[in-house]
């Protein structure tokens, strides 16, 4: 609609490695962004189900380091925007740091082409003000219980309505009265989609599964389906550790893996690096 009043300027997108049109990401295009994005071999089944998704479903990725947890994140807001001509709604913790890390993962892809970008409430009411609808919005959950989802242009059309994919970075790891803001926020998102007939499939991350999954439903009225990562295997050994460990032998095993060369570990429990194990890992 806002390309039928003037308002929305065709957009260019590219992902293939010489710069041809690519109106669907393929498998290779798919790894290429993975890649990109500090992946590791082939995309993941996550990322392909998410770029597949169809109106109105959600899907979650539950339990991964947070490195892991933002390539995904990012691989899949690129596919979306560069080889499918999604305009995405991204809701993380810092908008601006997580619109600016897209924008230098695009710069590896041969630059972004997607259109307009806006990172926060302010960015995004301006740009609608100046007639322009962003093909990436990027807010933060507690914006979504501000003024950012009535903004609307000139004779009232919401830019609701022209969003194809939401993508919810673990919105349910926040303290007591900032997760009820946010599941206020996201219950009004939803009603502003139904209002403006908008129809948007979902990605979510989390901590854990039936946990997330029930704060989404309950917030969204949208079924969360669990998603498996389904990353490729890449190295070339497997290690297994014990859940618990009385003796301290976890910690120590830890610290002799990490001094080898070329070894990556991944610890979204916590088990070998305590509470800051989501913020230390490489994603694999």
């Amino acid at each position: 609609r806002l390309e039928q009043r003037g308002g929305l300027a065709p957009v260019t997108i590219s992902v293939a490695a010489r710069g041809d049109v690519a109106l669907a990401a393929s498998a290779d295009e798919l790894d290429r962004v993975w890649v990109a994005c500090g992946g590791a071999g082939a995309a993941p089944s996550a990322l392909r189900q998410a770029i597949a998704a169809t109106a109105d479903t959600g899907g979650l990725v539950a339990d991964l380091p947070a490195p892991t947890e933002a390539c995904l994140v990012d691989a899949a807001a690129l596919a979306l925007l560069l080889g499918e001509a999604r305009r995405v709604l991204v809701v993380a913790s810092d908008a601006r740091a997580t619109r600016d890390r897209l924008l230098e993962r695009a710069r590896t892809l041969g630059g972004w082409r997607a259109g307009l970008t806006t990172a926060g409430e302010g960015e995004l009411t301006a740009a609608i003000a100046a007639g322009q609808c962003p093909a990436l919005i990027v807010l933060e959950p507690a914006e979504l219980a501000g003024r950012a989802l009535g903004v609307t242009t000139a004779d009232g059309t919401s830019w609701i309505a022209l969003v194809d994919r939401v993508i919810l970075v673990a919105v349910d790891q926040l303290p007591p009265i900032a997760s009820t803001h946010v599941a206020f926020g996201l219950r009004r998102l939803r009603l502003a989609l139904d209002r403006s007939r908008g129809r948007a499939a979902w990605l979510a991350t989390g901590a854990t599964a039936a946990e997330a999954a029930s704060f989404l439903e309950h917030a969204t009225l949208v079924h969360f389906a669990p998603v498996a990562l389904g990353a490729s295997a890449t190295a070339k050994a497997t290690v297994h550790v014990r859940a618990s460990d009385a003796s301290g032998e976890l910690p120590g095993a830890a610290t002799a893996l990490a001094g080898l060369a070329g070894v990556a570990i991944e610890d979204a429990l916590g088990e070998l690096r305590g509470a800051d194990a989501r913020t230390a890992q490489p994603p694999s």
